[in-house]
């Protein structure tokens, strides 16, 4: 299992990161790439998840649980997620130059 397989396995925790004594370099730096690629990706994630309960649940996915960005945030994550169709989002480009 490479570092970021275990990432989300059983090293990321809600308050901070765990990492194993002797954790060799190369899956050290993976792991920070891994980080940074999930810092750039939370803004579609997000959208993409609000435009599919929409779609799903209509109304109901108003009163979906609290996510602790704004509804405002949200409503923008999914307005940019809606325009650019995921083929055409860069993954070289941050959300905010999409946005």
């Amino acid at each position: 299992m490479t570092a970021t397989e275990a990432l989300s396995a059983k090293w990321l925790q809600p308050t901070g990161l765990v990492l194993p004594e002797g954790l060799p370099y190369e899956e050290w730096v993976e792991l920070g790439e891994t980080l940074r690629a999930m810092e750039q990706s939370v803004m579609w994630w997000l959208g993409d998840w609000w435009r599919y309960g929409e779609r799903s649940y209509g109304e109901a996915a108003a009163q979906a649980a609290p996510t602790g960005y704004s509804r405002q945030t949200v409503k923008n994550a999914a307005g940019v997620a809606d325009s650019v169709e995921l083929s055409r989002r860069r993954d070289d480009l941050r959300w905010s130059h999409h946005a």
